[in-house]
C-alpha cells in the first residue's frame, strides 16, 4: 500500500491556530457515545478524554455514555436544533441523510487545513462525501474475515477452506462432530442478520456484480444474486447457523469456538476484541483468514465497511474546537495509545503507520490480519458491507428479509424482488452512499 507521510505535530499546531483569542478557556466539546462496558469506558476516559485534554489547553472533551438508545436520542436532538458537538453516526448512509437535512457542517476546510486529505486513506475519506462535499470521516474501518480455533483445526487435521466447496465439506464434517459450523446468532442484536447476508452476497456473487448493482447497472433480481441467496438459504436449512440462532448472541457463539461448540466465525475485525476476551484467558490460539469464495471470485476477498463516522453538528458553538477532537482521533499519538489496548475497534484509516509508535504490544494475529486485509484492498480484492454501501431503507429491508428468507416466508426471488423495489426508489432519490 502506498504510504503518505505527514508530521502530526504540524497538524496539531494548525488546529490550535484556528482558535480565536480569548475563546479557548471556555470551550467544551460534547460527544455522545454508545453503550460500552465499564472497562471500555475507563479506557476511553483515560486514553481519549485524558489524552486530548492534556494536549489541548483551553479545550475540554466530554464523553457522555448514552447506551443503546443513543441513535434515537441524537436524531431527536438534531431535529430540534440541539445535540452534541461531535456527531457519531453509523456510517456514510446515515451521515448522508443528516447532511442533506442540514444537520452537519462541511468539513472540507478542516480537511485541507489540518492535513486530513494527506493523512487518511483516500478511499475511506471519499465515503464521507455528499455531492462532492465532505461531511463525515470514518472513525474506523472494518473487514469481514474468517476466525477459527487453530488448535482444534490442528487436532482434527482440518485446513482453513479457501473455496465454497471446501467450506461446505468442512461444515458438514463439523455437523457430524456435533459442532455448529458457523458462529452466528442475533439475540439482542437483530442487525447481525445483515452481516451474514453481506458475507453470502459478496463471497458467492462476487464484488464486481455487487458493485454493478450498487451503481444501478444490474438488478438485484439478477440470476447471480438468486443463486447466491439460494445457497444462503440452503446453509441455514442444513444447520450451518445453528439450531438456536434467534436465541443465541453472536458473542456467545464466538466464545463457543474455544471449547469446540462452534467451528468457524465469519465475522468482522471488531471480533479481535473477543479473541482477547475468550481465547487468550483460555490459552487457546485463534487464527484469521479470508472467508472462502465461489468459483471465479477473487481470493482473498474481504468485504469492507465503516463502523461509525465522525461529523460536526451544524449547531455546535465551537466547531473549530470540535475539529481538534477529530484531528486528535486521527493522530499517531492516539492511534499508538489505543490500538494495543483495543484491537479491532479503533482501526483508524491512517494512510501511513510507519512513524506511529505503539504504546504496548499488538498480537501477531492482529498484525498479520491487518497486513493481509491492507494488501487485499490494495489489490482491489474487497467487497461491500450492507451497513456502509446500502441506503437506509434497503439496509433495514435486508435485516428483516433475511428472516423471511430463512423461515420460508419468501423465496429467494421474492426476497430479491422486494430488495430491488426498495433499492431502486432510494437510488432514484440519490440516497445510495458513494462507492470507493
Amino acid at each position: 500500500m502506498e504510504h503518505l507521510t505527514r508530521k502530526i505535530s504540524g497538524a496539531a499546531c494548525a488546529a490550535i491556530a484556528l482558535l480565536a483569542p480569548g475563546q479557548a478557556a471556555a470551550q467544551s466539546i460534547a460527544w455522545w457515545y454508545e453503550a460500552l462496558t465499564p472497562e471500555q469506558q475507563r479506557l476511553l476516559d483515560d486514553t481519549l478524554v485524558g489524552g486530548f485534554n492534556a494536549s489541548h489547553e483551553g479545550v475540554t472533551l466530554e464523553l457522555d455514555y448514552r447506551g443503546n438508545a443513543i441513535e434515537n436520542q441524537q436524531r431527536l436532538a438534531l431535529m430540534s436544533g440541539g445535540g452534541p458537538d461531535i456527531i457519531n453516526s453509523n456510517g456514510p448512509a446515515t451521515a448522508m441523510a443528516m447532511a442533506r437535512a442540514g444537520q452537519l457542517l462541511p468539513l472540507d476546510s478542516y480537511a485541507a487545513e489540518l492535513g486530513w486529505n494527506d493523512r487518511l486513506i483516500e478511499m475511506f475519506l471519499s465515503l464521507g462525501k455528499v455531492d462532492g462535499v465532505l461531511y463525515s470521516i470514518p472513525k474506523n474501518y472494518e473487514a469481514m474475515g474468517l476466525f477459527y480455533n487453530a488448535d482444534i483445526f490442528a487436532e482434527k487435521g482440518w485446513e482453513a477452506p479457501k473455496t465454497i466447496v471446501e467450506m461446505e465439506a468442512l461444515a458438514d464434517a463439523m455437523l457430524e462432530d456435533g459442532m455448529t459450523p458457523f458462529v452466528a446468532g442475533n439475540a439482542g442484536f437483530r442487525a447481525a442478520n445483515e452481516q451474514f447476508f453481506t458475507v453470502a452476497l459478496n463471497q458467492l456473487a462476487g464484488p464486481e456484480a455487487v458493485r454493478e448493482a450498487l451503481a444501478g447497472e444490474r438488478d438485484w433480481t439478477d440470476p447471480v444474486f438468486v443463486d447466491a441467496m439460494t445457497t444462503f438459504k440452503a446453509w441455514y436449512d442444513k444447520g450451518y447457523y445453528g439450531q438456536n440462532y434467534f436465541s443465541t448472541s453472536t458473542i456467545d457463539a464466538f466464545a463457543g469456538m474455544v471449547t469446540g461448540e462452534t467451528g468457524m466465525a465469519p465475522q468482522g475485525t471488531w471480533a479481535f476484541s473477543w479473541v482477547a476476551d475468550y481465547f487468550d484467558p483460555a490459552g487457546a490460539n485463534a487464527a484469521f483468514t479470508s472467508i472462502p469464495v465461489a468459483e471465479g471470485v477473487p481470493y482473498p476477498l474481504f468485504p469492507i465497511g465503516v463502523g461509525s463516522a465522525l461529523s460536526i453538528n451544524t449547531n455546535s458553538a465551537n466547531p473549530e474546537a470540535a475539529s481538534q477532537v477529530i484531528d486528535y482521533i486521527f493522530s499517531g499519538d492516539f492511534y499508538g495509545a489505543i490500538v494495543p489496548q483495543w484491537q479491532g475497534e479503533w482501526n483508524v484509516p491512517l494512510a501511513d503507520l510507519s512513524a506511529v509508535e505503539l504504546q504496548g504490544e499488538v498480537t501477531p494475529l492482529y498484525e498479520e490480519a491487518t497486513t493481509l486485509i491492507a494488501d487485499a484492498i490494495d489489490d482491489g480484492n474487497y467487497g461491500y458491507t450492507t451497513w456502509t454501501f446500502w441506503p437506509p431503507k434497503s439496509e433495514q429491508y435486508i435485516i428483516n428479509g433475511v428472516e423471511e428468507l430463512w423461515l420460508d416466508r419468501a423465496t429467494p426471488e421474492q426476497f430479491l424482488s422486494g430488495l430491488q423495489n426498495e433499492f431502486a426508489a432510494e437510488f432514484t432519490a440519490g440516497a445510495v452512499p458513494p462507492l470507493p
